[in-house]
């Protein structure tokens, strides 16, 4: 073989070796992390929960139940309407007591 077939053979070699540790920095990278110490992970699919915790701000009886267990449900959308007979009933009794004490507390 000659020097310079020898020379080329050799630069191949070599010019293989530096792309395949090229491709396999490219691909770890990907593989493992962004680089800032925090591993990456890539996927597409769906989530399903296997149970939800729902809880209203206020405690009170359901009054209507428009979505069923199992319904899509979308931001904002009506879950539950609560009856508003004892809020309305608590709203009125505290109203009679304020006006039952505003007399009381106006200097004359």
């Amino acid at each position: 073989m000659s020097p310079t077939a020898s020379r080329l053979a050799k630069g191949g070699i070599v010019l293989t070796l530096l792309l395949g540790l090229g491709l396999a920095y490219a691909y770890g990278g990907r593989l493992f992390g962004s680089g800032n110490g925090r591993p990456v992970v890539s996927v597409t699919g769906t989530i399903e929960a296997i149970q939800v915790d729902v809880s209203a701000k206020i405690a009170g009886r359901i009054a209507e139940r428009p979505v069923n267990e199992g319904d899509r449900v979308s931001v904002g959308q009506l879950l539950v309407r609560l009856d508003e007979s004892e809020q309305a009933a608590e709203v009125g009794r505290r109203l009679r007591e304020f006006a039952a004490e505003a007399p009381a507390t106006i200097p004359s």
